[in-house]
């Protein structure tokens, strides 16, 4: 898995955090997945600014 993240509600991200955490069958050859906390080091285009990734950022109220 190259990247991974997930933003919402409180319920939204820990069922988010359970489902990342869980063997999928569908997908056998996953054994793996890398997650960083880190913020955009590069404004993205079109004035979308430079998205945070950091796991305390990723519950929108």
């Amino acid at each position: 898995m190259a990247e991974l993240g997930y933003v919402g509600s409180a319920d939204y991200v820990e069922m988010w955090k359970q489902s990342v955490r869980v063997e999928k069958a569908q997908y056998p050859a996953l054994v793996g997945v890398a997650y960083f906390n880190q913020r955009e080091v590069y404004p993205w285009p079109e004035n979308f600014g430079a998205p945070d990734w950091r796991m305390k950022n990723q519950i929108l109220k």
